[in-house]
């Protein structure tokens, strides 16, 4: 080792320089890149797993949130549940609109059901292939005062049976000091049917 120092040393100063820089090349392509390599691709996994930790803690987050959501709009309008067959539902929101019209004393002038097919693919495709969810929808009318009206609304909308009124219309009816006013209700809910099956 001490002779190749001597000779190194003997040696002109450029040549020196030379030999010193392939040396160097040497060893940092030999030692140093492949460590650099190594590293980089260390730090590109850990970054794909820190990105799937995030998506997860994101998902978490989601979940969490969607969990509550879900809470309060049970506690708020009850407990969801697959629909029924059309019969027991028709019972049901019949049923639950008779109520309401005797806890009211109003008489209901016409009662008009209508079976809608439900359009939304996704809620379809939770059902099998031979069932089709269908809306049954009652166009109520009735006369009464504003009290009253908004009462029947309110309890019709708090009703387990009835999933949603559709729609609202209401007209005046009387003149001058008659308050009385025309009411025009849809409740409705959803049913599970026969595919093709008639309601």
């Amino acid at each position: 080792m001490t002779n190749l120092f001597k000779i190194f040393i003997a040696l002109p100063r450029a040549l020196q320089w030379c030999i010193s820089a392939v040396v160097f090349l040497g060893i940092f392509f030999g030692a140093i890149d492949p460590l650099l390599a190594w590293r980089s691709s260390l730090v590109g996994r850990a970054e794909i797993a820190q990105a799937q930790v995030n998506d997860l803690e994101q998902l978490v987050r989601q979940r969490e949130g969607s969990d509550q959501r879900l809470a309060l709009a049970s506690r708020a309008h009850g407990t969801p549940h697959k629909p029924g067959e059309v019969e027991t539902e028709r019972a049901a929101i019949i049923s639950a609109i008779g109520r309401v019209e005797r806890a009211h004393g109003i008489v209901i002038t016409s009662l008009e059901p209508r079976t809608i097919y439900a359009r939304d693919s996704a809620l379809q495709d939770s059902l099998g292939g031979d069932e089709e969810l269908v809306r049954l929808v009652y166009v109520m009318s009735f006369q009464a005062d504003p009290q009253t009206i908004t009462a029947v609304l309110r309890d019709l909308e708090a009703a387990p049976e009835i999933q949603r009124i559709g729609g609202v219309r209401i007209t005046r009816t009387g003149r001058g000091e008659d308050r009385t006013l025309a009411a025009r209700f849809e409740p409705e809910t959803w049913a599970v049917r026969v595919r093709g099956g008639q309601s």
